[in-house]
């Protein structure tokens, strides 16, 4: 083991949070290799800076939060979040696990259909749609989820001239007890919004509403919140049925699942801090499956886990530089890793 060169001890001035009795751990854990491979072999093998993701840790994390949803509902499918990573080479491992794509722009869009997904197995999310893009996904059969008023009758009419009908779902906000409230993102839960435009696509010719999606933000601490967003979601699904004797085919509890990665001023490690797959899969599943929804109508669960999926299997190599010492008498490191950076790739497969 290589000696470590001395250090002349300095005093920090804790500035995240209030510390407990043992203080803050300001020290960095060293990774030497990933997957068994050394780092310095992977930084001469590619160059430097380098970002490595890492294939095996990918599908492991993949199983493990499809077995925490599957062992407790019985329809769960998920849907990789293109906008959290849209390399080809890491959607396609997603996509080869059973991954449908979730994508948010035309260009996303593009790139799914690039990747061989089926058009029947894309949502498309975001609040900027044109017409063209709206063409295509309504004429591949993909999953639309309306965001605004503007483009649900945009839909309405673009389905009409193409005399095709649109597999349409809304997007929903909603108050789920966490601060700040997104309700950015579709038609509010609280106000009447959603249940007006629930009414508005019934009440069409052109549309079929097929689900309800609701992304309630993101590195979401509290289970509950979910809890809370599935109930709501499953009490607009029953309520569609009792008027319309409808069924709704899916239930999206879009992303904002907490990665295990501490965040910039946080006390405790992130992976002592934020809910397992199985916290938020228990208050999922539970709120939907105590809901008044009838058992043999019981919509598929959609997710749209991004972050949470991914986080963990990335790494950003670079070269050390120099050395120097600040004012403080704190050593700096000079490194060629910075926001400028350009992405570069290798999977590491097993």
């Amino acid at each position: 083991m290589e000696k470590l060169r001395y250090e002349r001890p300095v005093i920090n001035k804790i500035k995240a949070g209030v510390p407990d009795k043992f203080g803050m751990s300001t020290r960095i854990n060293t990774i030497t290799e990933i997957e068994g491979i050394p780092v310095k072999d992977i930084i001469k093998g590619y160059g430097s800076p380098v970002f490595v993701l890492s294939e095996s840790k990918i599908r492991d994390t993949y199983h493990e939060a499809y077995r925490a949803f599957s062992t407790r509902y019985p329809k769960i499918q998920f849907s990789w979040s293109y906008k959290t990573n849209y390399l080809d080479a890491v959607c396609k491992i997603y996509h080869s696990e059973g991954s449908w794509a979730e994508v948010v722009s035309g260009f996303e869009y593009d790139k799914a259909i690039a990747n061989d997904v089926d058009g029947g197995k894309i949502l498309f999310n975001g609040p900027d749609k044109s017409d063209a893009d709206l063409i295509k996904a309504i004429e591949n059969k993909s999953f639309i989820h309306i965001d605004h008023f503007d483009e649900l009758y945009s839909i309405i009419r673009i389905s009409g001239n193409l005399k095709l009908k649109a597999k349409v779902a809304i997007r929903v906000n909603m108050d789920t007890g966490i601060y700040p409230q997104w309700d950015r993102f579709g038609f509010n839960y609280e106000n009447g919004e959603a249940w007006n435009a629930l009414n508005r696509i019934m009440l069409s010719n052109n549309l079929e509403l097929v689900g309800l999606h609701t992304h309630i933000g993101t590195y979401i601490l509290s289970a509950n919140a979910y809890g809370i967003a599935a109930s709501k979601l499953s009490e607009l699904a029953v309520r569609v049925h009792r008027k319309f004797n409808h069924h709704i085919k899916y239930i999206d509890m879009g992303g904002g699942f907490a990665s295990k990665n501490t965040l910039k001023g946080a006390y405790l490690p992130g992976k002592d801090t934020c809910p397992s797959f199985d916290d938020y899969a228990e208050s999922i599943t539970s709120a939907i499956i105590n809901s008044e929804i009838q058992p043999d109508h019981l919509p598929t669960l959609f997710l749209e886990t991004g972050r949470a999926m991914i986080d963990d299997a990335a790494y950003i190599l670079g070269t050390v530089l120099a050395n120097k010492r600040l004012t403080s008498a704190r050593r700096s490191t000079i490194v060629d890793i910075g926001i400028n950076c350009h992405w570069s790739l290798m999977i590491i497969g097993h």
